[in-house]
């Protein structure tokens, strides 16, 4: 068995629930490996995300993600206590977008209304 991570997660601050903080302390505690993604989340350029995919570590580490056999994802929400916005990847203008958009969590960055329908957003 292995953990690997769907997303990337990296910075300075709130790394106890950083992507690859997280698959450590659950790999850990499962007796099992895994790997690491070493690449933010979100980035502002379609040229980084190129530039980062292409990377070799990232490269295998998302091939190793097309395998999985069992996905442990987070639903978020944007509203109240937002991980994305305490980390800094959401701010008061995104919210107010979300709130005008009637979003009401996320999954994977991709933000949802309560009837599940995806609301457009710039990040994603």
């Amino acid at each position: 068995m292995k953990v690997i991570p769907l997303e990337g997660g990296i910075g300075r601050h709130h790394v106890e629930i950083h992507t690859n903080q997280l698959a450590y302390e659950l790999a850990k505690k499962m007796h099992c490996t895994c790997s690491y993604l070493y690449a933010p989340a979100i980035v502002e350029i379609e040229e980084l995300k190129e530039r980062l995919m292409s990377m070799e570590d990232i490269k295998a580490v998302l091939e190793e993600s097309k395998s999985v056999d069992t996905a442990f994802i987070g639903i978020g929400n944007p509203h109240q206590a937002s991980t994305l916005k305490k980390i800094g990847y959401l701010q008061e203008e995104d919210l107010n977008h979300l709130r005008e958009v009637r979003a009401v969590g996320d999954i994977g960055f991709r933000f949802f209304d309560r009837t599940g329908s995806v609301k457009g957003y710039s990040r994603n």
